[in-house]
């Protein structure tokens, strides 16, 4: 049985996330996120999978200062070294900062009934301090 991430283009970057280890199944129809999946991967060029403790931390400080309204959330690194956070909830919602920053929303990448939000950020920096004011 095949996973949903060896359907994309990009297996090793989406093997590992929540998404990607679903298995593939009839019943379920992920034609349209795999593409997106695909188109996601391309135009942002996404090189990996970001994670580390330092991520792993803001993630969870993230989760328990706004009582898990960021839900599916995967990090990943782009060729040019910018990181790149996005989530996916089920809802329709406004996500910002105290420093005026907002997710910006982008076709699903989780399920085709969930709202994926985006914030690229420039380096690690520019995460923490944006982590630090949420």
């Amino acid at each position: 049985m095949n996973t949903l991430a060896e359907k994309t283009k990009y297996r090793n970057i989406y093997r590992g996330t929540y998404w990607g280890e679903f298995i593939d199944r009839e019943d379920d129809d992920q034609t349209h996120i795999i593409k997106n999946r695909n188109k996601f991967a391309k135009n942002f060029k996404i090189k990996n999978k970001y994670t580390g403790a330092t991520l792993n931390k803001l993630i969870s400080r993230l989760k328990t200062k706004t009582t898990n309204k960021y839900d599916h959330i995967e990090a990943y690194r782009t060729e040019d070294k910018k990181i790149i956070l996005i989530f996916s909830n089920y809802g329709d919602n406004e996500y910002k900062t105290t420093h005026g920053r907002q997710f910006k929303k982008m076709y699903p990448l989780y399920a085709t009934n969930a709202t994926t939000y985006i914030m690229v950020f420039k380096d690690m920096c520019d995460l923490r301090y944006t982590y630090c004011s949420i």
